[in-house]
């Protein structure tokens, strides 16, 4: 049996390049960020979901709310959907990280204070499709998460080196569609957007 995990970057806090990167809980939506997440909500809604899995940070939180209304759902916090841990660098601009312009900053292999890196991203993502395939044998479900869980996990799925994960803009808004199974993992859609 296959699940459709349907992974949606939260929508935009319209920040651009100044996002602070790591775990930081107190960011709200903009107004653009708000209309993303009610596009994604609609675009949803003729969907039988079985579950809305979201990060615990208040972007993803903010994100999901209208999904899971839209699906006659709860909100299921899942630690596994979790931003990428900065350590010591939380709150700074994530731009640079992900874009490995900091040669302090191993952003792959991570390490304290610098938190997990992109290899402690995508153990967690696996494990969350590892849990969705057994759990939700085919139905679809909603994971609402951060871009670089995103791309850590298409890059898991494709078994790409997650140093090309630079390679992969999982924006603000967008729509990923993973189908897992007994037979493996396929890539169906990539940051698709919802009409806004």
């Amino acid at each position: 049996m296959t699940v459709e995990v349907l992974f949606v970057t939260h929508a935009s806090c319209g920040l651009g390049p100044a996002m602070p990167g790591g775990r930081v809980h107190d960011l709200d939506l903009s107004a653009d960020g708000q209309k993303q997440a009610d596009a994604i909500a609609a675009a949803l809604a003729g969907r039988r979901l079985a579950g809305v899995y979201c990060s615990p940070l208040r972007p993803a939180r903010l994100t999901a709310w209208p999904i899971a209304k839209a699906a006659g759902q709860t909100i299921r916090l899942d630690d596994e959907l979790q931003a990428i841990d900065l350590g010591e660098r939380t709150g700074e601009p994530i731009a640079p990280f992900l874009a490995g312009d900091d040669p302090a900053f191993d952003l792959l292999m991570g390490g304290q204070p610098q938190g997990e890196g992109l290899s402690g991203v995508a153990q967690r993502v696996g494990r969350f499709l590892g849990r969705m395939s057994t759990e939700h044998e085919g139905r679809s479900i909603v994971a609402v998460t951060h871009p670089e869980v995103v791309c850590a996990a298409v890059c898991l799925v494709l078994d790409l080196d997650l140093a090309r994960h630079g390679r992969l803009a999982a924006a603000p808004g967008g729509v990923t569609e993973i189908l897992v199974g007994d037979w493996g993992a396929r890539l169906a859609a990539f940051n698709r957007m919802a009409a806004g």
